[in-house]
């Protein structure tokens, strides 16, 4: 099992009884629960990459396709084949290993037709969006860590009756 602290687990859409860990100890692990224990199925190690990996979730649409969030800054999108028990990098994203704040959250939006979204989260407050449609490359970015400051900003110049000038 897992050697150090886990940061977040996500139970898989297709096979409930299969959850994915990812952990400090740099290893993302899936995990079968069918027979009333825990049974660990394959692990994918990140140690070699120097990544630990805080936030998985599984596609709801695509079977074995999940997303990770490292403290790198990055994210990254596996396919596990069950059959062959094999994992696949399908893409990671483009940011600068160690350059920009940990990704805490990662998640899957549908959008319509067949297509689907990647967000993920920072430390920071940044929200980032990547398409399905453009093979999850960067499409938008939120800075809503920003935001929050200007409003707090706003409610201190409100609160000592200075004008705002927007």
């Amino acid at each position: 099992g897992h050697t150090d602290l886990i940061a977040h687990l996500a139970v898989d859409p297709f096979q409930p009884d299969i959850i994915a860990t990812v952990s400090c100890d740099q290893s993302l692990r899936l995990w079968d629960l069918s027979q009333h224990q825990s049974h660990q199925i394959t692990v994918m190690s990140f140690k070699q990459q120097a990544e630990t990996p805080l936030s998985v979730c599984y596609h709801p649409r695509r079977m074995g396709l999940m997303a990770i969030g490292f403290d790198s800054g990055c994210t990254g999108i596996y396919v596990y084949n069950g059959h062959n028990k094999e994992w696949r990098t399908l893409c990671t994203s483009d940011e600068k290993r160690g350059t920009s704040p940990p990704i805490l959250q990662v998640g899957f939006a549908l959008l319509k037709g067949t297509s689907s979204r990647l967000m993920s989260w920072a430390l920071n407050g940044m929200m980032s969006a990547y398409d399905e449609s453009t093979h999850f490359h960067k499409t938008a970015v939120i800075d809503t860590h920003i935001r929050q400051q200007q409003k707090k900003t706003q409610r201190r110049m409100i609160e000592r009756g200075m004008a705002i000038n927007n």
